[in-house]
């Protein structure tokens, strides 16, 4: 189902609702210029810039589709937080760790909701229909969907649905955190994971004919190249960081990001379509990527993209397959001498092996995980039917040898889904699993011509390292893994039926 002709909604002044928003919306942002130029310079600066960037959005909601997934493969998570000596991981991004003044309200959640509320207003004036389709995929996002709200019903339905009257919060860490704020804790982490459906929605709603894929396209390699200049920039500014692992990039999503993108350039070389020029650049730039990939210094990442590289192969054309496997080979013939043979490899590869060794229980993030599969094994029998819900679980410890923390911010997407959800809850998410590999499996037979078939392809393989990755981390909060890939579903989704239109319009 897709957009019908618009029809333009007209005001009893004559105008149409558009270009009155637009007087009312500019004259508003006069006032505020004109007021914040009392204030100070950068305030006004500011303004001038993003009001009429606001008008925009409001009317082409489809402008602001594309902020959003620029901001969401490029803005990382940059160190901060309570002091420069004490780090605090939770407060180290204003994209989305900063809030806008309201508790628990952050800037994706406004980005995304109302991107939706944007497109559903524009759907409701123009009279047009809503592209909601149910295949698969939509499907499994409802089972997803209809679990957690029945999970959240019974939790508070329960005589304490956010915890016991004392809470224990020793384990809490530099961070004040008040008893109030740790009982919403796990809403908010509920908040977090559920951001996967207005997305899944707003990639319905933008993703309508084949030149919203290719500007997609465009934007994520804008994204790309200034992820790459600021990696660059920060080893420029400081090239000790490499010998002391410091990470050159910090967020696990942005490692999934360039993973992908090298298995999409490799892939579209394999079937042919660069020019030799082009693929010298290309090749180059995956290098690079790759090298920031090295230097993120994310085990569970490492993992991810050599599990998915098993599986690429098999998502590219017969006929390219054995350019691939060249690729690779010549790729290992040029890098490894690369890293041990060259002063700046040695230090590279030097730095990276010293990270690989740090999986040991001597280790405390590697304790950190053990400890969680050990007190899973042992309260397994406990877990309610439909999970905890919101139920806080910082007075649950685990322990083991000279490790100890709660159970609240489980970093496992498997454990933290077991436990909110319960073993009923698993189950669902498990078959809505399957159901979306189901439909990924029939869009990448569908497609005839390769790039969509490789963009299908490396979606998969995208879907695989965030399993992967949810091993160890806590993906059901992170929000640049949960709305790029609700945006990448939606896609797939809309794929078969943008084809069709395309060659309905272009002709066979």
């Amino acid at each position: 189902m897709g957009f019908s002709s618009p029809i333009p909604l007209r005001t009893p002044l004559g105008y149409s609702a558009e270009v009155l928003t637009a007087i009312f919306i500019g004259a508003a942002g006069a006032i505020l210029v004109f007021a914040a130029m009392l204030k100070g310079t950068t305030v006004s600066i500011a303004a001038m810039l993003t009001i009429p960037m606001l008008v925009i959005v409001l009317l082409r909601p489809r402008v602001g589709a594309l902020l959003l997934i620029f901001a969401m493969f490029f803005i990382e998570e940059f160190p901060g937080g309570v002091s420069e000596e004490d780090v605090v991981r939770s407060e180290r991004t204003p994209f989305y760790a900063v809030t806008l003044g309201i508790q628990t309200f952050y800037i994706p959640d406004a980005m995304v909701l109302g991107l939706l509320a944007l497109y559903i207003g524009h759907s409701l004036v123009r009279r047009t229909s809503f592209p909601f389709q149910l295949d698969k995929i939509g499907i499994a996002i409802l089972m997803v969907a209809g679990t957690v709200l029945v999970t959240l019903l019974v939790s508070a339905a329960s005589p304490h649905p956010f915890g016991d009257p004392v809470l224990d919060l020793r384990l809490v860490g530099v961070v004040a955190l008040p008893d109030k704020v740790a009982r919403m804790i796990a809403l908010l982490q509920f908040k977090l994971f559920l951001l996967i459906i207005p997305a899944y929605l707003v990639g319905l709603f933008f993703f309508q004919e084949e030149r919203d894929i290719k500007q997609m396209f465009l934007v994520v390699m804008l994204a790309l190249v200034g992820t790459v200049l600021l990696a660059s920039y920060r080893i420029a500014s400081d090239p000790a960081m490499v010998r002391a692992m410091i990470a050159v990039v910090y967020d696990t999503a942005t490692v999934w990001i360039l993973a992908m993108s090298i298995f999409f350039f490799a892939g579209m070389w394999a079937c042919g379509k660069y020019r030799p020029s082009r693929a010298i650049l290309i090749t180059v730039f995956s290098l690079a990527m790759l090298v920031i990939i090295l230097l993120s210094f994310r085990r569970t990442m490492w993992g991810a993209t050599a599990l998915a590289l098993m599986f690429f192969p098999f998502i590219l054309p017969k006929e390219s397959r054995g350019r691939i496997a060249m690729l690779m080979a010549i790729g290992i013939c040029i890098l490894l001498p690369i890293l041990g043979g060259t002063p700046i490899g040695h230090v590279i590869l030097s730095s990276v092996m010293a990270r690989a060794q740090e999986t040991s229980l001597d280790n405390s993030s590697t304790l950190y995980r053990f400890a969680i599969f050990v007190w899973t094994f042992r309260h397994m029998a406990e877990i309610p039917l439909f999970g905890y819900g919101v139920e806080p679980l910082w007075n649950e410890i685990m322990r083991v040898r000279f490790f100890e923390t709660s159970m609240e911010n489980i970093h496992s997407l498997y454990f933290w889904i077991l436990l909110r959800l319960g073993p009923a809850g698993t189950l669902v998410c498990s078959a809505a699993l399957i159901l979306v590999f189901i439909r990924l499996r029939q869009v990448h037979r569908m497609m005839v011509q390769d790039q969509y078939k490789i963009l299908v392809g490396v979606i998969f393989l995208g879907v695989l390292m965030f399993l992967f990755s949810g091993i160890f981390n806590p993906d059901y909060a992170r929000i640049r893994f949960l709305v790029p890939l609700g945006l990448m579903l939606a896609m797939v989704t809309r794929l078969p039926h943008i084809m069709e239109k395309s060659k309905t319009v272009n002709g066979p």
